[in-house]
């Protein structure tokens, strides 16, 4: 083997190492037909896993992987504390076969009093962990923030 194919070899490999630890990015079919429902900090139940168990479906566990991998960049050392999935909330809704996540910034993590502008996004994602929509916060159709009005109809164009 000469040095150059040596070369070529080790870059093979690293790239696919690369590859390998990042999951292939999920398609999104936008579709416009959906609409994001309506709740509002009223009728958000907080979960408390330190006073009592609580089940999630792996379904919703697919779904808000999804939506987190697809959001936040992977996580390294290198990532600002904004930008880890644990500086997030995470506000879920099942409705039929399409789970509803809202992911939004938690400046209190990473100590600081404001969220960062548009620093959220809105998913709706399928059972089978695909991604039908997705509106990121300041995009046209974007619904209201949830820290603000609650969740509402993304705004028509």
């Amino acid at each position: 083997m000469t040095m150059r194919q040596g070369s070529l070899l080790v870059v093979i490999l690293f790239v696919g190492c690369v590859r390998g630890s990042r999951p292939e990015p999920v398609p999104v079919e936008d579709d416009r037909s959906i609409v994001f429902p309506s709740f509002s900090d009223a009728d958000v139940a907080e979960v408390q896993p330190s006073q009592r168990p609580y089940v999630l479906e792996g379904a919703l566990l697919q779904a808000l992987m999804v939506a987190t991998q697809d959001f936040l960049p992977p996580t390294s050392k290198d990532v600002p504390c904004q930008h880890r999935p644990e500086a997030q909330r995470y506000q879920v809704l099942r409705r039929d076969d399409l789970y509803f996540i809202h992911i939004s910034e938690d400046p209190t993590v990473c100590g600081k009093t404001y969220p960062s502008l548009d620093s959220g996004a809105w998913y709706a994602i399928g059972r089978d962990g695909r991604i039908r929509r997705r509106v990121l916060d300041g995009m046209p159709d974007a619904p209201v923030d949830a820290l603000t009005d609650g969740m509402e109809a993304p705004r028509r164009m």
